[in-house]
């Protein structure tokens, strides 16, 4: 758990990350392995991808696998000559 959050948890997120209550009008989100702090939930899913391995986005001519849409689009660009 955050130790910035020990004495402020408001809940957590239905993913299990940990919502800290307001602060200076900021939502923060608490990494559940790593304890580093968010303040978009969109932020935080691609971090946790770090940790899981998930890789999601798929190329659609080859094999390679990314844990963020921007690296696929990178990766077409740049090895398939293609934009989006």
């Amino acid at each position: 758990m955050c130790a910035i959050l020990s004495n402020g948890v408001k809940g957590r997120h239905e993913s299990g990350i940990i919502v800290d209550s307001i602060t200076q009008g900021f939502r923060r989100f608490c990494c559940p392995v790593c304890a580093k702090l968010f303040f978009s939930l969109s932020n935080i899913d691609s971090h946790i991808r770090m940790h899981t391995g998930d890789k999601p986005f798929q190329c659609n001519i080859c094999s390679y696998k990314s844990t963020q849409k921007g690296n696929l689009r990178r990766h077409r660009m740049a090895v398939h000559n293609l934009a989006e």
